[in-house]
């Protein structure tokens, strides 16, 4: 009689199991079709807002660094200084042209394009405007020199008056990866971004760069400053599409997203895209339970690796959230209060703005080590030079350590190749240089080499600082492990991760006291 009451409970439990299956099975058939398409409608809205967001962080970000790079001083002036910061630009942003500065007459004062220092900029209608607002902007697309081009520009003030101002010439053509990423997947699907006039400066597809949108409604309130989400005849393909628009900072343009309404009012593709998946869905979750029935899984055990992957995919949201909405102003923070200082002649004012900076500084670099470690990166290997990785790091090293008294070294006896994330790769190398020169507060000497040995690529970062103590060299990597007052115990952790995680090197430490610390990396070739 027991048995048989077990095989009747189980036999109910599977019942009641097929049924809720049904049960829900149907009720996701028979959701409504408007509301499949208004999740269509929303994701369009969502991937828009996230991209206009992206947008104006990026030219944000442009502005900030190029008023961070002109001297408070003289703000016209050309110094080796400037001219360093600008070159560091140039290289950390490489869809940037060039970079010029530029008087109140319109005469460009300086270049890294040497032939734009005969074409003038006073007739120009952003210039006009830089000066007479006195505030950052973006231009509409113009040619320059026979070339399309967009500059972004800052104007230089002193004392309370504009005196010129430093505008970066952008290549709208190089523009395409600010916002590809979000829309892979999504066929027939456009987004990009348009000046004042409603032509279009970056495209997902190039080829449509310099189309003016201006007889679409949505995009004639967007540049109203209103979002927009009306189903119109397109102006690219001719075909009828749900345009979706949203105004950039300040109305200096917009960010468009189109899809062939096809895609968003069609039953049979709103069936295919939402309903379809979520049986299908339902099909593997019942399997699934029932799986886990038959092998008596523990359910305790299934909901805790759940609740896991839920706290990791919140932890991400939320460092993306946060890394977002903190950057921004502290952008802001960092350009205004170098531009304060420059108008003060109070030495100890000056000492403040100076430290405020440093910190908005450290502040920057701590959230950029959270968010590379709550956020998962997905690889993306492909054939790189390691070589010309670690000369790209060296580069942006070298101004870091003029600034603090380091001789820095790069040997380097041969090309080497290999398949690997390039990025990450560059985050880890850079990572393990700045905790170098830090190390070495009073001045010293960093040497980065790289050659092959025994088919693995053999790289060598070494300094001549303060050392590690020996109990503390086993747990550098944790999370949160730091020895320095003011350090957030990430740098080391996304090294390791990067390095010995996701492309199977290996990192060995050797360090003395007073000495200096070498770090020893191998990475596989093959």
């Amino acid at each position: 009689m027991i048995l048989k009451s077990k095989d009747g409970e189980r036999q109910w439990g599977l019942g009641s199991i097929l049924l809720l299956f049904l049960l829900c099975t149907i009720g996701l058939i028979s959701m409504t079709l408007e509301g499949v398409q208004q999740q269509c409608v929303d994701k369009n809205v969502a991937i828009l807002h996230h991209g206009s967001d992206r947008v104006n962080s990026y030219f944000s970000r442009i502005q900030g660094v190029l008023l961070a790079a002109a001297d408070p001083v003289q703000p016209t002036g050309v110094e080796s200084g400037t001219l360093e910061r600008i070159q560091k630009l140039g290289i950390d942003y490489p869809e940037i042209s060039s970079i010029s500065i530029v008087d109140k007459q319109g005469n460009v004062v300086y270049s890294s394009y040497h032939q734009q220092m005969n074409y003038p900029l006073s007739s120009e209608k952003y210039f006009q405007k830089a000066l007479k607002s006195s505030k950052p902007g973006i231009s509409d697309l113009y040619t320059k020199l026979g070339n399309r081009a967009v500059a972004v520009y800052v104007p230089l003030m002193k004392e309370g008056e504009v005196v010129g101002l430093i505008q970066a010439i952008v290549d709208p053509y190089k523009l395409n990866n600010l916002l590809s990423d979000l829309i892979i997947g999504r066929e027939h699907t456009f987004l990009g971004i348009t000046d004042t006039n409603g032509v279009i400066i970056a495209f997902s597809h190039p080829q449509y760069i310099g189309t003016s949108l201006t007889r679409l409604e949505s995009i004639q309130l967007a540049l109203q400053g209103q979002h927009a989400a009306i189903a119109e005849t397109s102006a690219l393909g001719k075909d009828w599409r749900l345009v979706v628009a949203r105004p950039l900072a300040d109305n200096q343009g917009a960010v468009v997203l189109s899809q062939p309404t096809r895609a968003v009012y069609s039953p049979v593709t709103a069936l295919l895209q939402y309903e379809i998946p979520a049986v299908l869905l339902w099909i593997i979750l019942i399997g699934v339970l029932i799986y886990r029935k038959v092998l008596r899984i523990s359910q305790q055990e299934v909901d805790l690796m759940a609740l896991q992957a839920e706290k990791a995919n919140a932890v991400a949201e939320i460092a993306a959230s946060v890394a977002h909405e903190v950057r921004n102003p502290l952008t802001g923070i960092r350009g205004f209060m170098q531009l304060l200082s420059s108008r003060t002649k109070d030495p100890k004012a000056h000492e403040y703005g100076k430290l405020i900076v440093e910190e908005v500084d450290r502040v920057e670099v701590i959230i950029s080590e959270f968010l590379s470690l709550a956020k998962p990166h997905s690889m993306r290997r492909t054939k790189c030079s390691l070589t010309g990785i670690l000369r790209s790091v060296y580069l942006l090293a070298s101004g870091r350590g003029i600034y603090n008294g380091v001789d820095i070294e790069f040997i380097e006896t041969e090309s080497i190749g290999m398949m690997a994330d390039g990025a990450q790769l560059k985050q880890a190398f850079l990572n393990l240089c700045n905790n170098s020169i830090q190390a070495m507060p009073n001045g010293g000497k960093l040497t980065i080499s790289v050659k092959r040995e025994a088919g693995q690529a053999f790289v060598l970062i070494q300094d001549t600082g303060e050392g590690i103590r020996p109990e503390h060299i086993p747990r550098l990597g944790e999370r949160f492990f730091t020895t320095k007052e003011d350090g957030s115990g990430l740098g080391l952790a996304v090294v390791y991760r990067v390095i010995e995680d996701n492309h199977r090197g290996k990192i060995d430490v050797r360090s003395e006291l007073n000495i200096g610390t070498t770090f020893c990396i191998w990475l596989p070739l093959e």
